[in-house]
């Protein structure tokens, strides 16, 4: 049910703007990912900016390390 919750207010947001909360959210999203394969050691930084009907996405995160992992065939 958080997810459809979350979803929503991406939408709303996508459709009047972000709040400020939303990049937050955002974020936490994508490092919980990169967090699976990169050792990130302060938060990631993003910028989002509204171009068109569309948006700009820039992620970047600095001094990070390759986890190990196996791949599965």
């Amino acid at each position: 049910m958080a997810d459809i919750d979350r979803m929503k207010k991406m939408i709303e947001c996508d459709r009047f703007g972000f709040a400020d909360g939303s990049k937050d959210m955002i974020r936490k999203d994508i490092e919980d990912v990169l967090n699976e394969y990169f050792y990130i050691p302060s938060h990631i930084k993003i910028e989002l900016d509204k171009n068109g009907e569309r948006f700009d996405l820039k992620i970047s995160a600095t001094n990070c390390s390759l986890k190990s992992f196996n791949v599965l065939k």
